[in-house]
């Protein structure tokens, strides 16, 4: 009877039907796993190339006092929100501290630096719904000092050591210095200084106290219920007082009061104010008061609009 075989060359030998009809099972089999590795290993890289931006977030655009769906209105344009590290230089050995910021905004003619509140929680965050306005007037650094947000050492890790505010003041200050050279206008220009730096209740303090040093690249400030004492307003050049200032209060404010306000409008010579009768409504944490821009986020953003319009910003 007449079998049919194949030949191998390789082996230089005759394969019977049923052993060529395995080997062909097999290579088949090997192709299939192959071609599923193959896909595996595609789908893991769309995944990570979609989620390797996790630093980058896009958020839905906001107008401010306009039509949302106005491709015209300049408050319009999407927010794209930048997450990094910023390192600062170590006082003690091996110690590492990096501010946390998140940055947002078109080109580097203006700059807008927004510092929190002293409690642990407080963060970048408390900004949020001012992103939009800032998106639209410049570029926006919002700031988690150290041992807040996701600082390092952050809002959860274990405090090392005492950090004082005159500490923080540095801090802001080597940020604002270094930010300030990297948008330079022009090449020739040593730093920008369209600076505009926000801060409430400890921030606020902190932005004052760096003034000192800030004061040849600010143009203007903005304070929600300082925490700023006639004490600190003692031995202070003169030309800080002479930097526009947008003072934010409320009347109700529980946890420093309107009275506060006095030393400061008493020094500043170019203030601009902008006070709440009522910062939260009734049932609301009395707390609360003392975040009237985070609780009147539109009154709030149409001051900053205003406010940076007279300043002549270029």
């Amino acid at each position: 009877m007449f079998i049919f075989q194949k030949y191998n060359k390789n082996k230089r030998q005759y394969i019977s039907p049923k052993m060529y009809d395995k080997r062909k099972g097999k290579s088949n089999k090997l192709l299939n796993i192959t071609i599923i590795i193959l896909f595996s290993i595609l789908i893991l890289a769309i995944y990570f190339y979609l989620t390797s931006s996790g630093n980058e977030h896009t958020l839905k655009p906001v107008g401010v006092g306009g039509n949302d769906n106005d491709d015209k209105d300049s408050t319009s344009r999407a927010l794209i929100l930048h997450e990094n590290y910023f390192e600062l230089p170590p006082v003690h050995k091996n110690e590492e501290y990096s501010l946390y910021f998140a940055k947002g905004g078109y080109g580097s003619e203006n700059l807008f630096i927004l510092v929190h509140g002293k409690e642990r929680a407080e963060n970048s965050k408390h900004w949020r719904g001012s992103y939009e306005t800032l998106n639209s007037l410049g570029t926006f650094y919002s700031l988690d000092m150290v041992l807040h947000g996701k600082a390092v050492p952050g809002e959860n890790d274990k405090q090392l050591r005492h950090i004082s505010d005159e500490e923080y003041s540095d801090h802001l200050i080597y940020f604002t210095n270094y930010i300030s050279d990297e948008h330079r206008i022009i090449d020739y220009v040593d730093r920008n200084k369209n600076v505009i730096l926000i801060g409430r209740d400890w921030g606020a303090k902190i932005i004052f106290d760096s003034l000192k040093s800030l004061q040849d690249i600010v143009k203007g400030i903005v304070l929600v219920t300082p925490k700023i004492k006639q004490s600190d307003l003692e031995n202070v050049p003169e030309r800080i007082f002479d930097i526009p200032l947008l003072l934010v209060w409320g009347k109700d404010d529980v946890i420093n009061q309107f009275n506060n306000r006095m030393p400061i409008l008493n020094n500043f010579r170019k203030v601009t104010v902008l006070f709440f009768e009522n910062t939260v409504p009734l049932g609301v944490s009395a707390s609360l008061t003392n975040k009237p821009a985070a609780m009147n986020p539109e009154e709030f953003n149409k001051s900053v609009l205003d406010f940076c319009e007279n300043l002549d910003l270029t």
